[in-house]
């Protein structure tokens, strides 16, 4: 009894330890075999591990063959598909395999071994189908050398002319592993939707000399046949591009008909003619090609392969070999067959195929490819369709893939592929659905007022791309160019004309919507550039001559630039260049667009009289006309007299805001007996570094100032203000003496200081019936001498309006009367106001350099 036992010990231990030595084994083979696939190609040319790769491979049989018993309860061979059966003579099987290189060569490893003629060698076999028996030739087929140095090959099978397979002459067998199993079903499956044809093709079992080889993917040829069967006509051609990079590596397919060959043939011709493809191949290089390509090319063919491709991420039908064409020879057009499209994860953007390129590059085309791909995606009836028949297959054809040893993936890596691919499939058709979504748009909008243009850049990122619907504007402007156009490049410029006056380009409102789905497009940001400030950019240098030339309405006198006495419409900008004068005779009288301004960047003389004065008039009552600018001429003084300026606004010219009705900026000026009045703009005269004098002039009814000096210095007396606005004189940092004026009735102030105006003195004025009669701030310190400030809300105030000039406004009033103000004086705690109206008169030699018998305080001298 204990010497059983002892057996029985032993038995047991013997058989733990060799269990456990199994496991260890398997397990470290596993470890070895996944560090040998992750460094694949950094192993494969060393020379002793190219001396284990027969090991290696030889374990991972025996693993593929471990992992696939597991399977063994789902193991079936009758699954309803055809089977094949080959019959092949040992010794010629050997024959085929001997002319199949090494697979532990170099060139097979690296992959750059593709099929060559040596290999084309076939030999004779019997094909049973049904029991019906065909004499046949056989070969391996198959490009790259996953076809044909593994234990399952893919076939090429040649039945006689006279006895053809179901109508074939060729039958293709291919490893499904090639076609990613059930990838290429479901393209073809897809393009017989759509609308293509394509080769008729199953899945099939073989069994080769009564060997097992599995599931097959069987596609017929390329032929007379499948173009008869297809209702197309027969006696055509069909081509399909090599692999040109393999004959030059710098050439594509769309090089020469040399990288072509036929898989059917018209028999019009006693020699292999080209002439369709080689037509079409010159037509590319054509200019026009886009728009003769419709004439050669059945464009429905072309969207719906392109579509095929897409649904699969796929660029297999690239500029260097995949493609297959067939000349309709009935209709004069090439289709496009779908073959080996493949499937990946991504969508490839770049276009890989120069000829699709050239069509898409045609905006109407592209549009319409799009229309095609968005009418598949937007139902996912279609997708369900489509899944529904690929998990078909993989439920029919499962048990006959567990049950072949000879395939390279083991069941696990089997089922993980055909899952992998059916996610990509549903991620794929999702992506795509979204591209037609995701629209981002950047805007640069300019405007050019003297053009009458707006010119809209896009920066788009859309997919499916973009209709401009409208342009709206706020201002009452209406477009005289039409919209609707379709936007599909990255960059896109649309130029729009109009009528009217564009006063503000922020508020145009640019309307655009998916171009497939019509869904409204928000645009992410919008830039605003108004260019029209340097449309007369190139006038400011131009000659006299050509400013003649241009404006007709003016002449020349030596290198002055003349307007004559007379009545002128001006209905554009007029720019008069730099280095000349410009002489403004008596008795005339300009008209105005509205809009249109008088810009001179030279001195201007206009010189007119009491009985025959100079006057500038809007065209048109209701709107006002630009602004008359002097500009750039420093201590070149120009003269103005008794030009009576009415109903101007503002304007852009050549970079330089002209804020004013009248506009003077780095020019001296003298300026009398003139009137301003009916400004729409900010200043019925606006004054910007210079020198100023003003004097007998009258500034009334302007909507906001009436005169506005911004960093000038000068006199400004015996003028008239009335009924403006906003404020009767406005200074900003500016030197000025402003004597004996009467302003009344301001809607602000009679006079405003401000920006640290500190050389400025306020003598001998009536200030009546303004907001406020002298307002002083921001740093500004003012004398106000022997003036009248009466009626007004506030007589003096002082205040702090800008931070950035730390203190208030300070205000010294000598020898002046209040009267019948509601508040004398007023300040905050910032400024100061002090009050001598007691009388001082050494004031006046102080400020004035005159005795106080030359200006007697309180009184204001009429002129």
């Amino acid at each position: 009894m204990n010497l059983l036992k002892t057996i029985k010990t032993l038995v047991w231990r013997r058989a733990f330890w060799a269990g456990l030595f199994f496991i260890m084994f398997v397990f470290n083979g596993l470890l070895l075999l996944t560090y040998i696939s992750n460094n694949r190609n950094a192993l494969v040319y060393n020379p002793f591990v190219k001396s284990a790769l027969p090991f290696y491979r030889g374990i991972r049989e025996i693993t593929n063959s471990i992992i696939d018993t597991a399977f063994i309860f789902k193991m079936r061979r009758d699954i309803g598909i055809s089977q094949y059966r080959l019959e092949v003579k040992t010794s010629d099987l050997r024959k085929l395999n001997e002319a199949i290189p090494s697979s532990l060569s170099d060139e097979v490893i690296s992959g750059a071994l593709l099929f060559t003629e040596d290999m084309e060698e076939t030999v004779k076999g019997v094909f049973y189908y049904e029991d019906k028996a065909y004499d046949v030739k056989v070969r391996y087929r198959g490009e790259n050398a996953n076809h044909w140095t593994r234990a399952k090959k893919s076939w090429q099978i040649k039945f006689d002319k006279d006895t053809p397979f179901n109508g074939l002459r060729t039958l293709k067998l291919i490893i499904p592993s090639d076609r990613e199993y059930f990838a290429e079903a479901l393209n073809n499956y897809r393009a017989k939707k759509l609308g293509l044809i394509v080769p008729d093709a199953e899945f099939v079992q073989l069994y080769v000399n009564n060997d097992y080889y599995g599931v097959y993917f069987a596609i017929e040829d390329f032929s007379s046949e499948f173009l008869e069967k297809s209702n197309k006509p027969a006696d055509a051609n069909i081509y399909a591009s090599e692999d040109s990079q393999a004959i030059d590596s710098q050439a594509t397919i769309f090089d020469s008909s040399n990288f072509w060959r036929k898989e059917a043939e018209d028999k019009l011709f006693d020699f292999e003619n080209f002439s369709e493809l080689d037509f079409l191949l010159s037509q590319m290089g054509r200019p026009d090609f886009v728009d003769i390509a419709p004439d050669i090319i059945d464009m429905e063919s072309f969207y719906n392969w392109n579509i095929v491709s897409i649904l699969a991420g796929s660029g297999h039908q690239s500029n260097f070999g995949n493609m297959r064409l067939y000349f309709n020879s009935a209709k004069g057009k090439f289709e496009f067959l779908s073959w080996d499209v493949g499937i990946k994860s991504y969508l490839p953007f770049d276009i890989t195929n120069e000829l699709t390129k050239k069509i898409l590059s045609n905006p109407e085309y592209y549009k319409e490819r799009n229309q095609h791909l968005w009418n598949y995606v937007s139902d996912n009836k279609n997708l369900n369709d489509d899944l529904a028949y690929y998990d078909g297959l993989y439920q029919k054809l499962k048990g006959g893939f567990y049950s072949d040893f000879k395939k390279h993936d083991n069941n696990i890596s089997f089922n993980k592929r055909v899952a992998y691919d059916r996610d990509r499939y549903v991620a794929l058709f999702n992506q795509i659905k979204g591209l037609f979504s995701n629209d981002e748009i950047d805007l640069n909008i300019q405007h050019n007022a003297s053009k009458k243009l707006i010119s809209l850049s896009f920066d788009i990122d859309s997919f499916a791309g973009l209709n401009l619907q409208s342009v709206e504007f706020s201002d009452g402007a209406q477009l005289t160019s039409s919209v609707g156009q379709y936007l599909f490049n990255n960059t896109e410029v649309v130029n729009l004309n109009y009528f009217g006056t564009i006063e503000d380009i922020s508020k145009i409102k640019i309307n655009l919507v998916n171009a497939i789905t019509k869904e409204p497009v928000e645009i992410n940001s919008i830039q605003l550039s108004d260019v029209s400030t340097f449309a007369h950019f190139d006038e400011i240098s131009q000659t006299v001559d050509d400013f003649i030339s241009m404006y007709p309405q003016f002449k020349k006198s030596e290198n002055n630039i003349i307007l004559s006495a007379g009545t002128y419409v001006f209905n554009q900008d007029v720019v008069a260049p730099k280095n000349t004068l410009v002489r403004i005779m008596p008795g005339t009288t300009v008209y105005f667009a509205p809009g249109a301004s008088f810009v001179s960047y030279s001195p201007v003389q206009a010189k007119g009289t009491s009985s025959q004065p100079i006057t500038f008039r809007r065209l048109n009552p209701d709107e006002p006309w630009g602004s008359f600018g002097i500009l750039n001429n420093n201590d070149n003084k120009s003269l103005l007299e008794y030009v009576n300026i009415d109903g101007g606004g503002s304007d852009y010219i050549n970079g330089v805001f002209l804020s004013g009705m009248a506009s003077i900026y780095y020019s001296d000026v003298a300026i009398s007996n003139s009137s301003f009045s009916g400004s729409a703009s900010d200043d019925g005269l606006n004054v910007k570094y210079g020198n100023v004098t003003a004097s007998g002039n009258i500034f009334k009814e302007n909507s906001a100032d009436g005169f506005d000096l911004d960093y000038a210095s000068g006199e400004i007396s015996n003028n008239m203000f009335l009924d403006n606005g906003n404020d009767g004189i406005d200074l900003s940092g500016s030197s000025v003496l402003i004597k004996n004026n009467k302003i009344e009735r301001s809607g602000d102030k009679c006079i405003s200081i401000g920006e640290r105006t500190i050389n400025t003195v306020v003598f001998n004025n009536i200030l009546d019936n303004c907001h406020i009669g002298v307002e002083v701030k921001d740093g500004s310190i003012t004398p106000i001498i022997n003036s009248i400030i009466k009626n007004n809300d506030i007589g003096v105030n002082a205040y702090m309006k800008k931070a950035i000039y730390l203190t208030g406004g300070t205000a010294n009033v000598y020898n002046s009367v209040f009267e019948n103000n509601q508040t004398q004086t007023q300040k905050d705690e910032n400024s100061e106001i002090q009050d001598h109206s007691a009388g001082d008169t050494s004031v006046l030699k102080q400020y004035l350099d005159i005795d106080a018998n030359q200006a007697p305080a309180g009184l204001w001298e009429s002129f």
